[in-house]
């Protein structure tokens, strides 16, 4: 039986990708609960426009490890 492979995925944290604000707070942090992948996500909202977004987020060369193969 195959060893199980660990997932690497590289995090960056990113200004608002509404308005490029660096301000923002912490609305919601979680686990991936679908796919089971390691660590914790972190949704923040913008202080200035109030968009929400995943900050820090996947890095371009990592996204494709968050979804299964399937």
């Amino acid at each position: 039986m195959a060893e199980p492979t660990s997932v690497v995925i590289e995090l960056e944290s990113k200004p608002c990708p509404l308005c490029n604000s660096t301000r923002s707070r912490a609305y919601l942090k979680n686990k991936d609960l679908l796919c089971g992948l390691p660590g914790e996500f972190q949704i923040v909202r913008c202080l200035d426009c109030s968009h929400l977004y995943m900050d820090p987020r996947p890095t371009p060369e990592t996204i494709l490890n968050c979804y299964p193969a399937h």
